[in-house]
């Protein structure tokens, strides 16, 4: 029983520990409800877009208590009346943090949500080389083997013609729709 109640406050500890660690200890401008980054990012695991917005959630397939559901708030927003006029400019990525998993479930699952998203998968050495380009944070449970305790932000992807920055990184407990729905609006216009 004692030993349960130490992975339990070990679990946290590392669950709320290392994004706050992130946050304070980062460079990046924290403003409220997102984490100004503006750096080039390398990805070249992710097909360069025409859209001038790309949205990137890591999760995985299967997750019930996170992922479907932001991926649910994430499809409300897109196809939103706010979001009509920029819509065409913003394409929403998921990408999957469980490389045993079949490549083509992942693109399955996040179009399970919305027609235009689209579903990464990554073999094991694309997730390690992510993990510090992005700030993430995963791991396999040590509840559950099934489940990976990980980082659910919403990163947001400025694509120019030269490069692709990540812009911002929407923390979501909770998700600041309309800051997220600005920025992507910033952008959209001053990319015309």
């Amino acid at each position: 029983m004692q030993k349960q109640f130490i992975k339990w406050i070990l679990f946290i500890a590392l669950l709320i520990g290392i994004p706050l660690i992130i946050l304070f200890l980062g460079k990046d401008n924290v403003q409220g409800s997102k984490i100004e980054v503006n750096k080039n990012v390398e990805i070249p695991w992710l097909e360069k877009s025409e859209k001038k917005v790309t949205l990137v959630f890591f999760g995985y397939v299967g997750c019930a208590d996170v992922c479907a559901p932001l991926l649910y708030e994430l499809k409300n927003m897109y196809r939103s009346r706010a979001w009509q006029k920029f819509n065409a400019e913003v394409e929403v990525v998921f990408i999957n943090l469980i490389p045993q998993m079949q490549p083509s479930i992942v693109n399955t699952f996040a179009k399970s949500f919305d027609v235009d998203f689209k579903g990464v998968y990554l073999n094991r050495k694309n997730l390690t080389k992510i993990e510090r380009e992005f700030r993430l944070f995963f791991s396999a449970s040590i509840f559950d083997k099934e489940v990976v305790n990980h980082t659910d932000h919403i990163y947001l992807i400025n694509n120019s013609r030269a490069s692709r920055t990540l812009y911002a990184i929407y923390p979501t407990h909770p998700l600041n729709k309309e800051q997220l729905t600005e920025d992507i609006k910033t952008i959209t216009e001053y990319s015309h």
